[in-house]
């Protein structure tokens, strides 16, 4: 979509910011690795609240560390892409620095994803949550034909992911009973401070 309304310019610059996603990703990803053995060994021995004091934890750790790795990079972006690339496409900067904050986001989605699975209720999360991904290309699509400017696309994704994040909790409350207003208190508010 990008490339049929914005040229291939403009997809180059996309390639850029979605390496420098993959790079940022696959650091958060080595954490939350180390936590969903616990997450699940906790729903299997029925400890509740140990599961969800490491799903409050890990949420705010993996959110953290991933923030202190983008905090340089979204601060820097340009500077360090001119030290990267000879010649620095045009929008790079602001879709790396869009796509970083939506890479923080979903970061708080992945202790809810290993609940769930710890769960064995998947049907449910997964037919929600692809419903809610795959609502991004009309929305993405529309929205650049009617404004043509291409950040939108990534706008379009952190909005989708604000809806994502939103839809698992609610699915994952409804599976598990994880209580949204502590989720809020012991993941959202320190976020929020820290931010």
């Amino acid at each position: 979509i990008l490339n049929s309304f914005c040229g291939t310019a403009v997809n180059a610059a996309r390639g850029i910011a979605v390496q420098v996603e993959t790079i940022v990703r696959q650091f958060a990803s080595n954490v939350q690795t180390s936590i969903n053995p616990q997450i699940i060994k906790s729903y299997s021995d029925n400890d509740l609240d140990r599961m969800f004091s490491l799903i409050f934890a890990s949420s705010r750790y993996c959110f953290y560390l991933l923030f202190l790795l983008s905090l340089p990079i979204l601060m820097e972006t340009e500077f360090l892409l001119s030290i990267w690339l000879e010649e620095v496409p045009d929008h790079t900067v602001n879709f790396v620095r869009i796509i970083l904050c939506t890479t923080l986001l979903d970061s708080l989605s992945n202790p809810m994803f290993t609940a769930n699975l710890a769960s064995g209720k998947v049907k449910v999360y997964h037919i929600t949550i692809s419903c809610i991904s795959y609502t991004f290309m009309p929305i993405t699509y529309f929205a650049l034909k009617y404004y043509k400017i291409p950040e939108i696309v990534f706008v379009c994704l952190f909005i989708t992911q604000i809806f994502g994040v939103i839809a698992r909790l609610f699915i994952i409350r409804y599976q598990i009973k994880l209580p949204i207003r502590d989720y809020c208190i012991n993941v959202f508010k320190p976020i929020f401070l820290v931010l």
